[in-house]
């Protein structure tokens, strides 16, 4: 499922993937979406772990989305809006906790990792990074 909104009293463009993806029916909306911006710029986050562990590699809940399903994202926008900023978000991070309260809340909040390599994980989320940041940035 997908939806798109204008946040109120802003020019912030919200645009999310949820549940089960029918890719056909995603791109319909996602163009209806794009195609029905009114403001002449959008700032754009691009939280990481809407994609597949083969692609970004977090410690958060994995999407199923691929790097290409991004890039045709940020391209549609392009065309129709400038993007005067953006941001990359939800990327690994080693977690540390104050008490063993929060250690133990940690476990719940976040789903178990699967054993990836210090250089493994960084070489998959350079690889994103170095897609998603030129098309975000306009280079």
């Amino acid at each position: 499922m997908f939806f798109g909104r204008i946040l109120p009293g802003t020019v912030i463009a919200e645009i999310v993937f949820v549940d089960a993806i029918d890719y056909g029916r995603i791109s319909v909306g996602v163009a209806e979406f794009v195609e029905a911006l009114q403001g002449p710029a959008i700032y754009v986050t691009v939280d990481l772990d809407c994609l597949g562990e083969s692609d970004a590699i977090t410690n958060w809940e994995s999407g199923r989305f691929v790097l290409d399903d991004l890039v045709w994202a940020l391209t549609l926008l392009r065309q129709k809006v400038r993007i005067v900023g953006g941001d990359l978000c939800g990327a690994f991070s080693t977690m540390r906790y104050g008490s063993r309260f929060q250690t133990f809340a940690g476990r719940f909040d976040h789903p178990r990792q699967r054993s990836v390599t210090n250089d493994e994980r960084r070489s998959v989320n350079r690889r994103a990074l170095e897609t998603i940041w030129p098309r975000l940035v306009g280079g």
